[in-house]
């Protein structure tokens, strides 16, 4: 789900709209192979929120480096392992989360 997400807000930018897009099929998904609604939840949220600091279709980030002077590919060039650092903490936070059964209480 949370790949899934990443992908998919590359081609939608809104995270409401996204959300509207994507959560009625992701929720008896994850509700069918049992992952908590909660966590379903939050594998939308990071796949939203990390995509948005490395995609190239995301306005913020591109006006930021566009007043910066930074072109997209070096930016991407040194920030890469970071965003790969990222994502495996929030594969471990989600793998976290679901063992427990996070109900957000």
């Amino acid at each position: 789900m949370f790949f899934a997400n990443y992908v998919i807000n590359c081609f939608i930018g809104s995270g409401s709209g996204q959300a509207t897009a994507v959560m009625p099929v992701m929720v008896p998904l994850a509700d069918l192979a049992g992952v908590t609604r909660q966590v379903a939840c939050q594998a939308f949220q990071f796949g939203d929120g990390l995509c948005n600091s490395a995609s190239p279709t995301g306005t913020a980030l591109m006006a930021v480096l566009g007043v910066g002077g930074i072109s997209y590919g070096k930016y991407i060039e040194r920030m890469w392992p970071l965003f790969i650092l990222q994502m495996v903490f929030a594969c471990i936070g989600l793998a976290i989360l679901q063992s427990i059964g996070w109900t957000g209480l």
